[in-house]
């Protein structure tokens, strides 16, 4: 459903869509946590990162990031593929799963189980808050 007041928003199944808090400029203010929203699938996506203020992402003062998600019968899998020297202001993030239309059994981020996430069945979603990292397996 859109309501008039909303926009909606629509998304490819295996994307992953990164977003910041809204600003008028660049470092505004500081910078909480990278969000990703995730839509299960099969796919690929990618992030772009420099400082916004030099030049110097022509020095190599950048870094882009391949997140590469794929979907099994019964659990969801992301990597994350950091390449560059770049480093941001935060290292957490919150991800936020899409059309989960069941609550998870098992939540492990590089290995280690995740004990920081909610799940909200009303809206099939999943917010998992974490550190950065390279490979997130959510199992239901």
């Amino acid at each position: 459903d859109a309501p008039l007041a909303e926009v909606p928003l629509y998304a490819r199944a295996g994307s992953v869509v990164p977003t910041w808090p809204p600003m008028q400029y660049v470092g505004q203010r500081p910078v909480g946590a990278l969000t990703l929203h995730i839509f299960p699938g099969d796919g690929a996506s990618w992030l772009y990162e420099d400082d916004g203020r030099t030049l110097d992402y022509q020095v190599g003062g950048h870094r882009v990031t391949q997140f590469a998600l794929r979907e099994g019968p019964r659990a969801l899998e992301l990597w994350r593929d950091v390449r560059g020297a770049f480093q941001p202001e935060t290292s957490r993030c919150r991800l936020i799963l899409h059309g989960l239309e069941s609550r998870p059994l098992h939540i492990l981020a590089d290995g280690q189980p995740v004990e920081r996430w909610r799940y909200e069945p009303s809206a099939a979603r999943l917010e998992v808050r974490l550190r950065e990292f390279q490979h997130l397996r959510v199992e239901w």
